[in-house]
């Protein structure tokens, strides 16, 4: 794993509202906030992002002493960038306790603010498992509400089922991972007093449970985190640091191994590994899968390995992620495949060099668990690996892999808490 490769952008590039997709650089974008002032369903739904960014998060407000101006510190510079932006957009956070979060939001004649408080009931917070947080607040008209952000690949499974938007978002996440983006969904929902006072008894023998509480703990949010309503998508730019490309691009020429461990998309990890030179661009190389090596004497110098140079625009990526592979038995074949071509192409090393390899956690867990020797076999051969989708956990069992099984010397950088246990294997 190479990094830290990137600089956070302060502020979200993008954000998606049904029917929209727009432009927020540096928090100017008239459309959205004409939009913004608008009455009916769409004027709703901007507005209760915009509410959603100020309210769920656990940023802290305080006042620069040199410049006066008031900001915002936390530990995620994604969730800085969203208050900021709702900042920006009129939807202030001004304060937290225990019990209540304060925000000023723009007058019903937008000419001037005025200040609201919601009850903060609870908090669920994010983890690198649960991949979202959660709070429950009652409203300033009473109504109890649950908003929660977090990756698609858990919003999405949890939104209820009959969202005529659903389809406009799935290709604006699509869009925005495309282009480099790392993506956040935000939903909402609205939850009856019965409901709330009966999940409340759970929630509170789950946060006092002696044996196992964070299971109990995450047993009772999802009982909650249900039957969401996504509101919108926001997307932060991830800016390379400057000489990053020009680093790795050397690295690999010394016959440096990289592997990319990632929590992004797919999409939003080959992208950024594009960017950095890691790999080459997608439209340049072939994605194979299990079938793509059913004839590996006569396919190979054509398919897999068509060129010698370390240098070559044209490589081959063999593609190991649930998008790709639909079961454990597809992934072992891919594998067996794969590597039966690089094997008995009779190729030099050199050539060897020019082979990359995507996997998504999904099937990275499939790897570890039925077939780790397939894994440690055709690693070895390529010249990048990007793992996406990957927990903290399987980060640190990877490099304990390539370490112990491979017997390589390895260095694993990272830049936040969830990179402690791989840094620490």
């Amino acid at each position: 794993y190479m990094g830290p490769l990137s600089q956070i952008e302060r502020s979200p590039s993008l954000t998606s509202i049904p029917g929209e997709e727009m432009e927020t650089s540096r928090f100017f974008d008239p459309d959205f906030d004409e939009l913004m002032k608008t009455d009916g369903p769409e004027g709703d739904r901007v507005r209760e992002f915009l509410t959603i960014c100020a309210v769920c998060h656990t940023v802290v407000r305080f006042r620069d002493p040199t410049t006066g101006f008031y900001d915002y510190h936390g530990s995620s510079p994604d969730e800085i960038a969203l208050v900021r932006f709702a900042a920006s957009r009129g939807y202030r956070y001004i304060d937290r306790d225990p019990r209540t979060v304060k925000i000023e939001v723009p007058s019903a004649d937008r000419t001037s603010s005025v200040s609201v408080v919601y009850q903060l009931l609870n908090l669920i917070e994010f983890t690198s498992e649960r991949k979202r947080m959660s709070v429950i607040v009652r409203t300033p008209d009473g109504q109890i509400k649950l908003f929660c952000k977090g990756a698609d690949s858990v919003i999405l499974e949890r939104s209820v089922s009959n969202d005529p938007f659903q389809s406009i978002f799935v290709e604006h996440l699509h869009n925005f991972a495309c282009i480099g983006l790392r993506t956040l969904c935000v939903s909402s929902s609205v939850i009856g007093e019965d409901e709330y006072e009966n999940w409340e008894k759970v929630w509170k023998r789950a946060e006092i449970s002696l044996y196992d509480r964070d299971s109990e703990i995450e047993k009772a949010a999802e009982l909650i985190e249900t039957e969401l309503n996504l509101v919108g998508v926001s997307a932060i730019e991830d800016k390379l640091q400057k000489g990053v490309p020009e680093a790795i691009s050397t690295l690999l020429k010394a016959n440096i191994s990289i592997w990319m461990l990632t929590g992004d998309k797919e999409e939003t990890a080959v992208n950024v590994a594009v960017s950095c030179r890691l790999i080459e661009p997608p439209q340049s190389q072939s994605r194979p899968n299990s079938e793509s090596f059913s004839s590996p004497k006569s396919s190979i110098k054509e398919s897999l390995l068509p060129s010698k140079r370390l240098d070559s625009s044209i490589t081959s990526l063999i593609r190991l992620t649930s998008t790709a592979i639909s079961d454990k038995e597809e992934a072992r074949t891919t594998l067996i495949n794969a590597i039966n071509a690089v094997n008995q192409s009779q190729i030099d090393d050199e050539e060897k060099a020019v082979l990359q390899i995507v996997i998504d956690g999904t099937v990275l867990e499939w790897c570890l668990k039925e077939f780790p020797d397939l894994l440690l076999e055709i690693a070895p051969l390529a010249r990048a690996v990007i793992v996406c989708r990957a927990t903290p956990l399987q980060k640190a069992l990877i490099v304990k892999i390539v370490k112990e099984g491979m017997e390589k010397i390895t260095l694993a950088i990272g830049d936040g808490a969830n990179d402690v246990p791989m840094i620490k294997m």
